[in-house]
């Protein structure tokens, strides 16, 4: 009696463990992937280490727009450092670090003690209520 009841246990947890697998899959298929806004905070908690990693080693931010601040991120910078790594496929053909919809993301420096990074978010326009903004003020990216 007991290993019956034993078998039926498994066959549920079977069961409910291959309709987790199917709904996973199915939501893989069906939205291109992980969700794109995780990935984007992701590279823009790596930029946010970047640049602190870089004002700690030479004494400030980078300065300029957004082509000179990644520009002495990778390495163009007084002390040769690298501080961004990422792949060639998440860059344009100016260099650009982009996001995942292959927008370039904006970093402006705010004096010495500030910055934001900004995603242009999924409809690409950079200034919309869709945008992912980091912000080193608030120390999480919103939404």
């Amino acid at each position: 009696m007991k290993s019956k009841w034993g078998l039926y246990l498994w066959v549920i947890l079977a069961g409910f463990l291959a309709g987790f697998l199917i709904s996973l899959l199915r939501g893989l298929a069906t939205s291109g992937g992980p969700k794109k806004g995780a990935f984007v905070r992701l590279e823009m908690a790596q930029l946010e280490k970047a640049l602190r990693d870089y004002k700690m080693k030479c004494g400030q931010f980078p300065s300029g727009a957004s082509s000179n601040v990644l520009q002495a991120l990778f390495g163009d910078n007084s002390k040769k450092i690298r501080f961004l790594f990422v792949q060639s496929r998440q860059t344009n053909s100016h260099g650009l670090l982009i996001d995942r919809w292959k927008t370039p993301y904006d970093i402006q420096i705010l004096g010495q003690t500030n910055f934001i990074i900004r995603s242009a978010g999924p409809n690409r326009i950079l200034g919309d209520k869709d945008d992912i903004i980091s912000d080193s003020g608030s120390n999480h990216p919103k939404p």
